[in-house]
């Protein structure tokens, strides 16, 4: 299983140039891990509580499996820590059910698979999304 590590709010900065090549947006995937990973205090805060962001766990998919969809599909660069580049990707949070979005907001948590989270995987380059893609091995 695979947990990501989503921004909740928006951070910017002044700058115009550094807010967009530097600051997660809202629905930027900024980590991906194994169930259970051990998230710090702050990022396991909800967003009602103060939080800056939420955890989105699906089921059916190991953190490798996501990179590499992103990868293989999106030809997404990796960086020198071998993880998915931020920003080319998102959870496209305004597009999420309101029982969704309410649940990541009080618990900042949500568990789900990858059928029903595909639609709202997003590639913010060409803002194509993953709606009929299978994940693959």
């Amino acid at each position: 299983m695979a947990e990501l590590l989503i921004k909740a709010i928006d951070a910017t900065h002044s700058d115009p140039t550094k807010d967009a090549r530097g600051c997660y947006k809202r629905g930027d995937i900024v980590d991906i891990r194994p169930n259970g990973f051990g998230w710090g205090r702050l990022e396991a805060l909800p967003p009602a509580d103060g939080g800056k962001f939420v955890i989105v766990r699906i089921n059916d998919v190991s953190p490798a499996q996501v990179r590499n969809f992103v990868r293989t599909r999106w030809q997404t660069e990796a960086d020198g820590n071998d993880e998915t580049r931020r920003r080319r990707i998102r959870i496209d949070a305004d597009l999420l059910p309101a029982n969704v979005r309410n649940t990541l907001h009080t618990t900042g948590r949500y568990t789900t698979t990858w059928a029903a989270i595909r639609q709202f995987v997003r590639n913010k380059q060409t803002n194509e999304t993953a709606t009929n893609e299978p994940i693959g091995a």
